[in-house]
């Protein structure tokens, strides 16, 4: 499962307890994620399972949260290691 399809279905899952989660998720359908949206639910998840009282709804959406953000820390660190990949493959290039 991709971010994108994680997050879909996130707000899924939450559609009828959150009034944008429906919009939301029509946008995130047709559009690419970038950094500052992911970065923007996490932030929208979080407020959201600190203003719930149903603590099992909370515990799910504090977990969501942190499963969007590790999934975009492991998304940065998999960048790096592909530019550093793509620069050592140019520098053997180079060396040919």
């Amino acid at each position: 499962m991709n971010k994108k399809e994680f997050v879909l279905k996130i707000l899924d899952t939450i559609k009828d307890s959150r009034d944008m989660a429906p919009g939301l998720k029509i946008l995130v359908e047709n559009n690419a994620l970038e950094a500052e949206t992911i970065d923007m639910l996490v932030w929208v998840f979080r407020d959201a399972a600190s203003k719930t009282e149903n603590t099992q709804a909370k515990k799910a959406l504090e977990k969501s949260a942190d499963m969007i953000q590790d999934l975009h820390q492991k998304e940065i660190v998999a960048q790096e290691e592909d530019l550093a990949d793509l620069a050592e493959l140019e520098s053997m290039f180079k060396d040919l």
